[in-house]
């Protein structure tokens, strides 16, 4: 068993009800987890302003969890070049690094259709963008690599060439001593029709050198160290084992 959990989200977010402080520490307990990171979403810079409320509720709970305050960072959505939405994380011990948006639109897309660029278009600014992402050796973890990708674009015609340019990210990570998160919230984010070929990015970080962690990805207190979708990752990428929060110097 996975003993901790790096990637926990809260109902500061807007869309993780239930996710109250309290109940999140609740279900770590409830689930054995000796150490969950809470990583308080961070689309614009005024959510920053998050961090210091969640520290303060965190204190007033007496828990024997180790609790790490961290943050999973946005890309600007409005640029194509990875650069996060703000670089003001010195105090935030765990960063997570994602690409929500779609590149130089700002749109969150939900399905290909939501996607206003060409294929060819969308494909070049998501590989600027990722590209950048890992070049900020700031980053701890990026988080559910290539998850964009699958949502708005059609992974049928660009699979292998996304595989190409993880061989690169892949380099710069190892470059940047940056993670890569096998992410739970995959099982109904990903495509089901892409389980199986979506190891093989994992498959490239490992040939490559790229540490690996787990995290659930949680926006509900149920979904707190879930680890089905993840051990069968585990598994079919034969890693014998991933990071924890000692290997990475968080505890």
């Amino acid at each position: 068993m996975i003993d901790y959990d790096l990637h926990i989200h809260t109902e500061y977010c807007g869309h993780a009800p239930g996710m109250s402080i309290e109940a999140i520490i609740a279900a770590a307990e409830q689930k054995q987890l000796e150490t969950i990171a809470i990583t308080a979403h961070i689309f614009s810079e005024d959510d920053l302003l998050l961090i210091p409320t969640i520290k303060s509720q965190l204190a007033a709970i007496n828990t024997d969890v180790n609790v790490i305050i961290g943050a999973e960072v946005d890309a600007d959505g409005m640029r194509t070049d990875g650069k996060l939405i703000t670089d003001k994380l010195d105090d935030i011990p765990y960063v997570l690094g994602s690409i929500h948006y779609i590149p130089g639109t700002g749109i969150y897309p939900s399905s290909p259709q939501d996607n206003p660029l060409g294929a060819e278009d969308f494909f070049r600014a998501w590989q600027s963008t990722l590209i950048g992402l890992v070049s900020n050796p700031r980053l701890d973890t990026l988080a559910h690599p290539g998850r964009l990708a699958a949502i708005a674009c059609d992974m049928d015609v660009y699979f292998d060439d996304m595989l190409a340019v993880f061989h690169q990210v892949a380099k710069i990570s190892v470059k940047n001593n940056i993670c890569w998160g096998i992410n739970e919230l995959n099982e109904r984010k990903i495509p089901q029709t892409l389980h199986q070929r979506w190891n093989s990015i994992y498959k490239i970080a490992l040939d490559a050198g790229v540490k690996l962690i787990y995290g659930s990805d949680a926006h509900k207190p149920q979904e707190i160290g879930k680890q089905t979708h993840t051990k069968k990752t585990i598994e079919a990428i034969g890693v014998q084992n991933l990071q924890t929060p000692k290997s990475l110097g968080l505890i």
